[in-house]
């Protein structure tokens, strides 16, 4: 197995990460689907607990530092946040063989 993790251009991404706790499932579906024709990587939501005991979600929007306008207006437009929290991230990612072939599987 070999690792890849050298170049920054190709490896760095970008982590959007935001609290939203006034939309409902359905219309976070639609921002995710939208977050992701923008540019976005990957959109995932977590479900977490705000001050007193209020239900929320986490949402995470991983992109290229080149998609960074596009999705970071995609973010605001489509959800009800106010602030983002803005991360960078370095992927790592391994390149395994199996007994068929080549493939890489991207972890990150």
């Amino acid at each position: 197995m070999s690792i890849s993790g050298d170049n920054q251009d190709d490896n760095d991404a970008l982590e959007f990460v935001c609290n939203i706790d006034d939309m409902t499932s359905e219309e976070l579906s639609f921002a995710c689907k939208q977050l992701f024709k923008s540019g976005a990587l990957d959109v995932f939501t977590s479900p977490i607990f705000m001050k007193k005991g209020r239900q929320a979600f986490l949402l995470t929007v991983l992109c290229k530092r080149c998609d960074r306008e596009s999705v970071l207006h995609s973010l605001f437009e489509n959800t009800t946040t106010i602030g983002v929290r803005e991360h960078i991230c370095k992927k790592i990612c391994s390149f395994k063989r199996n007994s068929v072939g080549c493939h890489s599987i991207r972890r990150g």
